[in-house]
């Protein structure tokens, strides 16, 4: 590389399947008659398309009875990228037989949604969407058929304290008006014009 060469690769297939009344004779390259094989053809015509293979220096012969193509690396120096997260791993510590990890779950719910969105999960299992969406200030609903299921989603989320963000700064609009409604609900209020006379929440009234 340090003398001026380059990544090729000097085998690329030149030949098809089939053969072909005007591109599986053979081909003359640098004195020696090559051949497509038996039931094949050439990709390129023998009378033009393989005569500028050559004069381009993209024609290889590796000694055999055919020919290979030469595609530099500088040709397609892009790298496919994958949909696989080969970062990601199964839950390390799995409480629910079905357990998503949640890693993934994170990064799905980070690339798909804004602070204070809903995410519906209908498939609770552990409650791992659930869990995730309250970590990163989702609302969510989440749905399952399993009384095991929901314990143990419940648990779970009712154990965690860990928000990463204020929980001011989460909530939008609607569920602030709904917390305002509930504080002044929360109030006693008079009833008529007797200055004694005071109506409760019933949840007020146990509270002693």
């Amino acid at each position: 590389m340090r003398s001026g060469g380059e990544w090729a690769r000097v085998n690329y297939p030149i030949v098809s399947q089939h053969p072909s009344d005007t591109r599986s004779k053979d081909f003359p390259f640098r004195g020696k008659m090559k051949q497509c094989g038996t039931n094949k053809q050439w990709r390129f015509g023998p009378e033009d398309g393989l005569l500028r293979l050559e004069k381009a220096d993209r024609l290889f012969d590796g000694g055999g009875v055919s020919l290979g193509g030469v595609v530099f690396w500088r040709d397609w120096n892009q790298v496919a990228r994958s949909n696989i997260w080969a970062d990601m791993h199964g839950e390390k510590f799995p409480t629910y037989v079905v357990q998503t990890a949640t890693a993934a779950v994170q990064r799905c719910i980070l690339m798909c949604t804004d602070p204070g969105d809903l995410v519906l999960d209908p498939i609770c299992g552990s409650g791992t969407t659930a869990f995730v969406s309250e970590q990163w200030g989702r609302r969510w609903i989440t749905v399952d058929t399993s009384r095991v299921a929901l314990a143990l989603a419940r648990a779970r989320i009712m154990g965690h304290r860990g928000l990463r963000f204020p929980s001011r700064t989460l909530r939008s609009r609607h569920a602030a008006a709904a917390d305002a409604a509930n504080r002044r609900l929360d109030q006693p209020t008079r009833a008529g014009g007797d200055e004694n006379s005071l109506i409760t929440r019933p949840e007020l009234s146990q509270r002693g």
